[in-house]
């Protein structure tokens, strides 16, 4: 049985393991928004987690640092992202927000979120930031 729960920061070594497990660079801890991070679970073991980035308009709002537990595998982990990306448009949508809006350069992930409903917008982008 799948439950989601809220984020909290007690939970942020578990997971930013899950995003050195898997080689990637993991969001810091001030980086995850505790009003919109969630956590879903199966049987209460920890699978998967993602955050919404609520911007200043209602146009739409972002997801970000979606991370699944390396141990969570198969059809366990597909059935989860699916509940756990509907709970997440719900959100957005309960909210007042028109769109999600997702990035990714991996080609796998890119498919994946196709099938998940997500339309692709932009190719061959490049990201730029600033540190201030």
């Amino acid at each position: 049985m799948f439950t989601i729960k809220k984020y909290k920061t007690l939970d942020y070594d578990m997971i930013k393991s899950w995003w050195d497990l898997q080689n990637e660079i993991g969001p810091t801890k001030e980086m995850l928004p505790l009003e919109s991070t969630y956590i879903l679970c199966l049987k209460d073991k920890p699978i998967l987690c993602v955050s919404l980035y609520f911007t200043n308009i209602k146009e739409y709002c972002y997801i970000e640092c979606f991370v699944g537990n390396p141990d969570a595998k198969g059809l366990a982990r597909r059935e989860g992202t699916k509940i756990l990306f509907d709970y997440i448009c719900a959100v957005a949508k309960q909210k007042g927000y028109k769109k999600v809006v997702c990035l990714s350069h991996n080609e796998v992930l890119t498919k994946y979120y196709m099938s998940l409903g997500l339309n692709p917008t932009l190719t061959n982008v490049t990201t730029f930031c600033k540190v201030l």
